[in-house]
């Protein structure tokens, strides 16, 4: 496709208000039903808060009638900007110039597969808008010359329910689970998921207890039941807490909603995790687990990089991948631990600038302000645009190319789905794209051909 020329879409300094921007909000209601809780919640807060903000028209509640493609027409001739996933495919060559505001989610490591699958709708005038640093630098890998903007908007945790709540809350839920007062309480939660590595947990637990035998650790979460590898690693962590017997140490609770984790927060002593899954691009239970007090004890991982502070809201294991996986420093982590849990003081002291820091960075209102802004300023980067270009024709890294032809071609079938068992040249796919998640750059491609 040719580039063309912006036509008669507004730019950003015909509006003196932002409340005279039309918002068009893609929701794909089919995907919506099969996401993570995470990913719905993240959708909800969107809309809120763009409903707050600006007036929205939705797609396709708001354009009925007609085939596919002219309701898609409809809808931008409506918007000034438009918000979606990286899952809206729409023929924008007969609509005005409205820039696209993609929201990334776990979509950019281990190829950014949506990304490169959606360049031939991609314009350069759209922004990819990233929850964590550690995809910024995989998007300046896949574009070396920067062809698309991006803009990075943590995501928000709701402080009305994450919050300290206090010695009796501590008392009554402890009680629950049959805790004393004295045991010391490690706490995670989430999908209990090969990749978030629960049974590395239990291997520091084993370590823990030596020095600490007092020590029980809380899971919250379940297996994928959709998901046969995680139905299997389920039993397995079963398996693991037998032969270690470790079985009077570890209290499994099932699924949670928002006010039980919160409760179970409001129980514990400190927050840990060694997850290595693929899409951890914010980490909402450890930043709830900070709002409600709890220091973190976690791998230096993803989104996990830029929510916890080295020393003052928790500690970090190191990463680092290998032809294998992904290996986890995890006598550092249990160094941390024991530590924090011997020195009341110093945990006292972390639970506090835990909850100020979520509270600075991570509240509904904090959100609100960097999406209003990335809002303002993709509006800004088109408006500065003279010539419009089709993702096709953008400059992408080798490596990119390599990654698209082996899934597109069905070279390897699962291409990623494990980590196992990788040709070399599978290895430096996996390390171009997931090394920015890591700790250290280990054998990774040069980031410009």
């Amino acid at each position: 496709m040719e580039g063309r020329r912006r036509t008669s879409a507004p730019g950003w300094e015909h509006f003196s208000f932002l409340k005279m921007l039309t918002v068009g909000l893609v929701l794909k209601l089919d995907l919506l039903s099969r996401a993570t809780l995470s990913v719905r919640r993240v959708f909800s807060q969107f809309q809120d808060l763009l409903d707050r903000n600006f007036k929205v028209v939705r797609f396709p509640a708001d354009c009925p009638g007609g085939d596919a493609e002219e309701s898609s027409r409809v809808f931008l001739r409506q918007a000034d900007i438009v918000v979606s996933t990286l899952a809206f495919h729409v023929n924008r060559t007969s609509t005005p110039a409205v820039p696209f505001l993609h929201v990334a989610l776990g979509n950019l490591p281990v190829g950014a597969l949506a990304v490169l699958r959606l360049l031939s709708c991609l314009e350069n005038i759209d922004t990819i808008l990233h929850s964590c640093r550690s995809d910024r630098h995989i998007l300046d890998r896949i574009f070396p010359k920067q062809e698309i903007g991006s803009f990075l908007v943590p995501f928000a945790v709701d402080r009305t329910v994450f919050f300290p709540q206090g010695a009796a809350k501590l008392n009554e839920i402890r009680a629950r689970y049959g805790i004393s007062h004295s045991t010391k309480v490690l706490v995670y939660a989430g999908r209990l998921v090969r990749q978030k590595n629960v049974h590395l947990l239990f291997s520091m637990l084993e370590d823990i207890q030596r020095f600490i035998p007092d020590v029980k650790l809380i899971l919250a979460g379940s297996a994928d039941p959709g998901d046969i590898d995680s139905i299997a690693y389920g039993r397995e962590l079963k398996e693991i807490l037998e032969r270690q017997k470790l079985g009077g140490k570890v209290i499994f609770t099932g699924d949670l909603d928002d006010q039980g984790q919160a409760d179970l927060f409001s129980a514990g002593d400190l927050f840990l995790t060694c997850t290595t899954n693929r899409d951890e691009n914010f980490g909402y239970s450890a930043v709830e687990a900070m709002a409600c007090g709890l220091p973190v004890v976690c791998s230096h991982w993803g989104g996990l990089k830029d929510t916890v502070i080295e020393g003052e809201t928790g500690y970090f294991m190191e990463t680092r991948l290998t032809e294998t996986g992904v290996s986890v420093d995890i006598p550092k982590g249990v160094q941390h631990v024991i530590a924090l849990l011997k020195e009341n003081d110093r945990r006292n002291r972390m639970s506090e600038q835990s909850v100020r820091h979520v509270a600075q960075h991570y509240g509904m209102d904090s959100f609100e302000r960097n999406l209003v802004r990335a809002i303002h300023e993709a509006l800004a980067r088109r408006d500065r645009i003279t010539e419009i270009v089709c993702g096709h024709r953008f400059e992408l890294h080798p490596m990119a190319f390599e990654i698209l032809a082996r899934t597109e071609y069905a070279v390897k079938e699962n291409f990623f789905s494990r980590y196992q068992n990788f040709s070399p040249v599978d290895h430096l796919i996996n390390d171009f794209f997931m090394s920015p998640y890591s700790s250290h750059m280990t054998r990774s491609a040069p980031l410009s051909p």
